[in-house]
């Protein structure tokens, strides 16, 4: 079985009640992840009772967390709870980092060696380890010395040769200066504040979050469109042979704090608010097809109705630049939301509105990378109504 289809059949097993607790950025709990079993002779992929967890701890397991730096002295642990017929059996144990199209597999020495995606060349981390009810396993400890976002997936065979896996991934991100887990914002029904000590704003503020060079028209930010006002803007691409084929990557780094699925015509749309420790907030809506990192996310969200509302999630941390989405809007129709607020204080323009996102939405057009403000500055406006006015933008 290749890795794109054993992954994306992982990921379509997943389900909210396996990853509530997958999405934490950091918290007392090690990271549950569930767990399958690859088909086989007289076995389905369904109604295993084995399951596996994965976490990072920098300090014995007071707390665990899915972010580090690449000089962050910490311990890697997975946890295998195997069938209780395998118990005080002996089996080999599998662990498996996947990094862009790279699938990796350690090795008994520690070393990671590429994987053909082939079940039959697994080469397993420890071998003929004995399984306890809670078998702990140490798979990394000291310092990781290397950035990136990696999806690790843990696994077991036991000697009825059964490969039994965690279905949904555990997501590291390993950032030379992650999100700050201390500066958390919220919103106290008056004016938003931090718990912590806020961090620096980057400049420039954002980044694109998605090609530019394929955008037709822009929604403003800070408009009255279809009778609402809309504290957000957006994007149409509209251009010849375009497809909902789009993908959409985060515009700044943060903590995915709360997410959507609702229906538009029938059709499940997808939207999430990320916060930048620094004050800023993304909001993205209508996306339609998620990356596999945010179908997990999503998995734990209530069933899409028309009139849903934003669930708040627990953090979990994204880097600038990570992919969000593949697809967005609807057949016919390819657009997306995007919005910029500040949470830090409320625009001036705004004195006159109240509300948790109104009076500190921005005009995130000005706060793009020069060449990419000169861009959208340069497309029509999409609205045939309001067209480029906007409480935001002067």
């Amino acid at each position: 079985m290749k890795i794109t289809r054993l992954i994306r059949t992982l990921l379509a097993l997943v389900t909210s009640a396996i990853l509530c607790s997958a999405v934490v950025a950091q918290g007392t709990s090690i990271t549950e992840l569930g767990g399958m079993r690859v088909p086989s002779a007289g076995n389905s992929s369904a109604g295993a009772s084995a399951s596996f967890a994965i976490g990072i701890t920098t300090d014995n397991g007071l707390s665990w967390r899915n972010n580090a730096t690449p000089t962050d002295q910490l311990r890697l642990v997975g946890k295998v709870r195997p069938e209780a017929s395998q118990i005080g059996q002996a089996a080999d144990i599998y662990l498996l980092a996947k990094t862009g199209a790279v699938v990796l597999m350690r090795r008994t020495d520690g070393a990671f060696e590429q994987w053909s995606g082939q079940l039959s060349d697994l080469v397993p981390y420890r071998q003929q380890a004995k399984l306890a009810a809670d078998t702990e396993v140490d798979l990394f400890t000291g310092q990781l010395g290397v950035t990136g976002l990696f999806e690790l997936f843990l696994g077991y065979r036991g000697p009825d040769g059964v490969l039994h896996y965690s279905p949904a991934p555990f997501s590291l991100n390993v950032n030379t200066n992650p999100p700050s887990a201390s500066s958390s914002w919220f919103f106290n029904g008056t004016a938003w504040q931090s718990n912590g000590a806020a961090a620096d704003c980057p400049s420039p503020l954002l980044q694109p979050p998605l090609d530019l060079s394929k955008v037709t028209s822009i929604l403003y930010p800070g408009q009255t469109r279809g009778g609402d006002y809309k504290a957000h803007g957006g994007f149409r691409l509209d251009g010849a042979g375009q497809t909902n084929q789009v993908t959409v990557v985060s515009a700044i780094a943060g903590t995915v704090v709360r997410g959507a699925r609702d229906t538009a015509h029938g059709v499940v749309q997808y939207g999430f608010d990320i916060i930048n420790p620094c004050g800023v907030m993304m909001r993205v809506g209508h996306l339609l097809e998620l990356s596999p990192k945010f179908a997990a996310i999503a998995a734990m969200l209530p069933p899409a109705t028309a009139n849903s509302t934003f669930t708040e999630l627990s953090g979990y941390t994204v880097s600038a630049g990570e992919p969000i989405a593949t697809a967005i809007g609807m057949a016919g129709n390819v657009f997306m939301d995007f919005g910029i607020y500040d949470l830090r204080s409320r625009n001036p323009a705004t004195t006159h509105m109240t509300g948790e996102l109104r009076p500190y939405g921005i005009c995130w057009l000005d706060v793009l990378p020069v060449t990419d403000k000169a861009r959208v500055r340069s497309l029509a406006p999409a609205d045939g109504v309001s067209g480029s006015m906007s409480d935001y933008c002067r």
